[in-house]
């Protein structure tokens, strides 16, 4: 496919980074004016092909960091599957999936890409691989499933991105993150990102990963002037009392609320529901 010419200067930076004119100019109508710092350097380590993890603190950029790159190598010809995206909840997959979608379609590049989920039925999943995708993104059981079953083939895969993947080697999906892994062949990129990478994540992903580069950015140093920080204590039985009556103090329009691990989400997360808070996961 003939590469356009891209008319927003802005997108020069873009454009010096390695990107596609039409990949740079979908992320000047995006409002992106210049790369942000994670996406000036994981932009041209991906498209080297190295193995990498990616850190840096959240709405920084990072998912267009991975995006950007791979779209611009994708090769449209092939009918073969040529990047997985992995991530640990189906909400988190959507998000992606949407992201990636609106990046293809404000190019005009035609990359087609696949939602593969576990709570969609297996013949309805795979009437939407009948496309046959460039990209597939979905859950770490969905696509283990349909890797094991010969549903997909990803010997020509040549990236594996594991968004969020401190979460992924939680115990409720390590075996399926580590499972995806070992099927990836040698040739794949395997790119693990997220706001936080701690070592013990590096040292279990180390089997897999050759010579990876190690792209960390303060975490702090991307926090608003204007959010304000407060700090409480409370016993772990009276937290969601707590949040109730802390939200019927401050009524925050919005809030993000992080927990240890998958479970105590849900949890947390059913009981706040049960008080009538509007919740996603």
């Amino acid at each position: 496919m003939p590469r356009l010419p891209c008319e927003d200067e802005t997108m020069q930076e873009f454009i010096a980074l390695g990107l596609r004119d039409e990949i740079a100019a979908a992320l000047g109508s995006f409002g992106f004016t210049s790369p942000t710092e994670i996406q000036s350097i994981a932009i041209p380590a991906i498209l080297l092909g190295s193995d990498a993890y990616i850190s840096s603190a959240t709405g920084t950029g990072k998912t267009f960091a991975y995006l950007a790159p791979v779209f611009s190598r994708i090769d449209f010809v092939s009918d073969r599957v040529q990047a997985i995206v992995i991530a640990p909840t189906h909400d988190l997959a959507a998000q992606l999936y949407r992201e990636a979608e609106r990046l293809s379609d404000a190019s005009g590049l035609g990359i087609r890409i696949v939602q593969a989920l576990g709570s969609i039925p297996m013949p309805r999943q795979q009437e939407r691989l009948a496309v046959k995708p460039h990209v597939i993104i979905g859950s770490a059981g969905r696509i283990r499933d349909l890797v094991a079953h010969g549903t997909i083939k990803i010997d020509a895969c040549s990236w594996a991105i594991f968004d969020e993947g401190d979460r992924l080697f939680e115990k409720e999906v390590v075996d399926l993150t580590t499972e995806l892994l070992s099927s990836l062949p040698d040739t794949c990129s395997r790119i693990l990102v997220s706001a936080t990478i701690p070592d013990r994540v590096v040292q279990k992903t180390a089997p897999w990963f050759r010579d990876p580069v190690k792209l960390f950015l303060d975490p702090t140093a991307a926090l608003r002037d204007s959010i304000e920080h407060w700090c409480f204590h409370a016993s772990s039985r009276n937290k969601i009392d707590f949040l109730r009556r802390f939200e019927s103090a401050v009524h925050p329009e919005r809030c993000l609320l992080f927990a240890s691990s998958n479970a105590a989400i849900f949890t947390i997360v059913k009981k706040l529901e049960h008080l009538g808070f509007p919740m996603a996961v």
